[in-house]
């Protein structure tokens, strides 16, 4: 299906911003320039055709259903960033990372890929959630598999988790898997910012820049952002100690991805 997207939308982009270790570009020589869309039980590969035109492989109901929220379609992104009144450095930043994008992401999925994340590379992070799904989520088409829901994760050994690489990390995933499975994620869209990362951080292994990437890329809480060693970095050298995100209120969570993307990929602190 044919896509006019006119608004920031870069693929490439967005699979390597560090806010989701499923989206991946197709590697077997077919469609080159594809990204992998996998959520719940949804996968499409889609890939950038034209200056503002994508081809999608899913029907219009599927589009509309899975993906157009996924992607958070109904923002304007280059209407924000156009929008916001930066300084030197921020805006720099908004400007090499134009094109990103906050997926609509699964709650349970993103708690737990980023439990996994802590003191882990991007690489690593996404050899265990593939070996994750791999082995206990449902096939979906090819060797695409859905991200395990948690009561089937609940019960598995936490030495199992160990062998598949997981570390000290082993009994955060069991603890998550548990407590999800017993209901702690349930009204979570009706609570505020606050109430949302107290909830989250009453999970083991869960503390307030896991709980704030959840947050921001599970349930859009675009105030909120996370404050990993790169952010502090930033916050530390560039605004001599004042953390310069809150200012911008309801896009704080997005000005601080512009600027996650622009360190990790080669932007000059």
């Amino acid at each position: 299906m044919i896509l006019t997207i006119d608004d920031d939308l870069d693929l490439n982009k967005i699979a390597e911003s560090g806010q989701c270790f499923r989206m991946r570009q197709r590697e077997d020589g077919t469609n080159t320039g594809s990204f992998l869309l996998i959520t719940g039980s949804s996968a499409a590969w889609i890939r950038q055709i034209g200056d503002d035109t994508f081809d999608i492989d899913c029907g219009q109901n599927e589009f509309d259903r899975v993906f157009r929220p996924y992607l958070d379609l109904d923002t304007n992104y280059r209407k924000i960033r156009e929008s916001l009144s930066l300084d030197p450095f921020l805006k720099q930043a908004a400007e090499a990372a134009s094109g990103l994008r906050i997926l609509r992401q699964d709650l349970f999925e993103t708690l737990i890929t980023f439990i996994l994340s802590q003191r882990k590379s991007i690489p690593a992070i996404r050899k265990n959630v593939e070996a994750l799904c791999e082995s206990y989520g449902d096939r979906i088409r090819d060797d695409l598999y859905t991200f395990p829901e948690p009561q089937k994760l609940k019960d598995i050994p936490e030495d199992t988790y160990r062998t598949m690489g997981f570390g000290y990390r082993a009994p955060y995933v069991r603890d998550a898997a548990l407590q999800a499975a017993n209901g702690i994620l349930k009204g979570t869209q009706d609570l505020d910012d606050d109430a949302l990362l107290q909830r989250l951080m009453e999970i083991k292994g869960v503390g307030i820049k896991v709980a704030s990437c959840t947050a921001l890329f599970a349930c859009h809480r675009l105030g909120l952002a996370p404050v990993d060693t790169w952010i502090q970095k930033v916050i530390d050298k560039v605004y001599q100690g004042t953390n310069p995100f809150p200012d911008y209120g309801p896009y704080a969570g997005l000005l601080q991805q512009y600027v996650f993307y622009w360190c990790i990929h080669g932007g000059k602190i």
